[in-house]
């Protein structure tokens, strides 16, 4: 197995041995080694090593780079149809129009983070598939990331992420806006067709 290193510079065996860990200390269980492993996670792959210090100019700069990232992930996935049709349809908006291009790219990954479980706050475990990739290759992205939760309660939300983004609150949160309309819209459509499918029962059947 493939080995990892946590947050607490510890190389473990595997990512399943850090699970087990954290799981253990969230139960209470007797095997957890301490209180501090109730929020371990996954810093990146491979064997622990040292780390080059973020500088205060590469730090500043980071965020910059963090947008364009993200903006270009976000285009690429559009240009092989593996974004959905509303996150497609966002993507194509931000080509167009520069004042979205970031919000819209910020918004589509934080939702996306948001998974397990999906309550609007993006969680240091759910950070996993942006932090633990990029490690190796961008030192600055776990600093950058932890400065993120202001408040230290190991959960970033949409404002704390585009605050760190350093973009405006208001294009973040029309943004937001549109894909809650979309995922509404969207769920109407869902109970339509099954029901329609399944009974021919109405609309606005429970």
């Amino acid at each position: 197995m493939l080995q990892v290193c946590s947050n607490h510079n510890e190389t473990w065996g595997s990512d399943c041995e850090v699970y087990q860990m954290r799981c253990w200390c969230e139960k209470g269980l007797s095997q957890c080694r301490g209180d501090q492993y109730e929020h371990v996670h996954i810093e990146y792959y491979g064997i622990c090593r040292d780390m080059p210090d973020c500088k205060p100019e590469e730090m500043a700069d980071f965020p910059r780079r963090m947008r364009d990232w993200l903006f270009n992930i976000m285009r690429d996935l559009a240009d092989r149809q593996e974004l959905t049709p509303h996150y497609l349809k966002m993507e194509r908006e931000a080509e167009n129009n520069l004042t979205r291009r970031w919000s819209n790219a910020a918004v589509w990954k934080w939702c996306d983070l948001d998974g397990h479980p999906a309550d609007r706050s993006v969680s240091r475990h759910e950070l996993f598939p942006i932090r633990a990739p990029l490690m190796a290759l961008e030192h600055c992205i776990a600093p950058f990331l932890d400065s993120c939760d202001v408040n230290d309660d190991h959960r970033i939300t949409l404002k704390e992420w585009g605050k760190c983004l350093e973009l405006d609150e208001v294009p973040v949160r029309l943004a937001l806006e549109r894909v809650v309309a979309g995922w509404y819209w969207l769920v109407l459509l869902s109970r339509l067709l099954l029901c329609r499918d399944e009974s021919g029962c109405s609309y606005w059947s429970s």
